[in-house]
């Protein structure tokens, strides 16, 4: 599996290109959507089949319609975040450029994406927004900003809840077994082993 990882907007977003075999799938196009799309056409043998959202926020999203358009892509996020997509949402008061967009498939806990020659499982972490999600591979974790280096998502943005993001760190580790590398949303990547010492940490601050 290839993954690049790609820096984009003003919030400084971890988008991914995630491929295999010439297929692949965006995760997060937060901003810069020129950008995204010209390293896009540098794989000019990958064949991108979804854009999929960790969660509904503008710095994960803006790029989706634009992508969407261009690319003939299906946007794929958790039922719970669907309305951050839609033209009254939050997104378009923080950001007033944000264009909406409709989804075309609603995940849902446990789901899997099939790209091809590699999956992708749904993990739903709700907590910094209700439909926030990781999305699992075999050795690998997309965490969205439900889990970054050293730190965890906020619950104290509108649509946060720190009982379920407490929830949530306790499904973590109770679920996974092994260790995995973990992509967050912002900043650098981590290892979950490294990062458990800090949920356990996080629990008792919640």
């Amino acid at each position: 599996m290839e993954i690049q990882k790609l820096v984009v907007g003003f919030v400084k977003t971890n988008c991914y290109l995630v491929y295999e075999n010439n297929y692949g799938v965006i995760i997060d196009p937060g901003g810069d959507c020129d950008f995204i799309l010209s390293k896009i056409k540098e794989l000019n043998s990958v064949n991108f089949l979804y854009i999929i959202n960790t969660h509904g926020h503008f710095d994960h999203t803006y790029c989706d319609k634009s992508l969407k358009e261009s690319l003939n892509l299906k946007i794929l996020i958790h039922r719970k975040d669907s309305f951050f997509l839609n033209s009254n949402s939050i997104n378009k008061i923080i950001e007033p450029s944000y264009n909406e967009v409709e989804p075309d498939i609603l995940l849902e806990d446990n789901d899997f994406i099939d790209v091809n020659f590699f999956k992708l499982k749904v993990f739903h972490s709700e907590g910094h927004t209700p439909g926030s999600i990781m999305l699992i591979t075999e050795n690998e974790i997309f965490s969205g900003d439900t889990i970054f280096k050293n730190s965890i998502g906020r619950t104290d943005l509108e649509y946060g809840n720190s009982k379920k993001m407490k929830e949530t760190i306790i499904k973590i580790l109770d679920y996974f077994k092994k260790d995995y590398t973990i992509y967050p949303g912002h900043g650098d990547i981590t290892t979950l082993n490294y990062e458990k010492r800090n949920l356990y940490r996080f629990l008792d601050l919640l």
